[in-house]
């Protein structure tokens, strides 16, 4: 069970961006054994970027493992609660990988490049990128963006520019929003803080 959650499959749903040529490039309507198989290759589409994003998730909590252990919800994870050994997580990524590769290279040839595109992405992601502002979230948006394109190889329709520029606007939009609302909380409990402090201050003095 341990080894299932390093692999954060509720994180799996970022990747039903695969799916969205399917339902855009209409290929859910035509004979069925036409559906069935375009269907078939997003499901494994799906599964295999879901693959590939959890190798780099527990590569992530790897690197990250001794900040995540101070972090107020960051230490449950398995890795850096010291449950999952860094051996065996490090086993567990590369396998997540390699399966993730093969997978999608039985798909589709051009499906197991994009695969290997997304995962040294965002290995950089996690080695550099994420440190820097602005970078990171392009970074994250180009991720979803592979997602997409690999959606279009998968059940082969014509990848259209603006699937890729709605896809890119929007995670960009949805990741400098995100960076916003954490800047915000944090400006917030420095002056929830900085009050309390003035309080107890103010208090010391009058009793004083």
């Amino acid at each position: 069970m341990k080894f299932f959650e390093i692999m954060r499959p509720s994180h799996w749903t970022k990747n039903v961006f695969v799916f969205a040529a399917l339902v855009f490039g209409k290929k859910l309507f035509g004979p069925a054994d036409e559906v069935l198989l375009a269907v078939g290759s997003a499901v494994g589409g799906f599964f295999c970027f879901s693959l590939a994003a959890s190798a780099v998730y527990i590569f992530n909590d790897i690197i990250d493992r001794k900040t995540d252990s101070h972090h107020p919800e960051k230490y449950k994870r398995p890795i850096a609660a010291g449950r999952v050994t860094i051996g065996s997580a490090a086993v567990m990524s590369v396998l997540c990988a390699v399966v993730a590769i093969i997978g999608s290279f039985l798909l589709v040839h051009s499906f197991a490049g994009l695969i290997l595109a997304y995962i040294a992405l965002m290995i950089l992601y996690s080695l550099l990128l994420k440190r820097m502002m602005i970078l990171d979230c392009i970074a994250i948006s180009i991720g979803f963006c592979l997602r997409a394109v690999a959606g279009a190889v998968v059940v082969g329709v014509f990848i259209s520019p603006w699937l890729i520029i709605c896809t890119f606007a929007l995670c960009l939009f949805l990741g400098f929003g995100k960076r916003l609302f954490r800047y915000f909380i944090r400006q917030f409990y420095r002056l929830a803080n900085k009050t309390k402090v003035c309080r107890i201050i103010s208090v010391f003095r009058k009793n004083k």
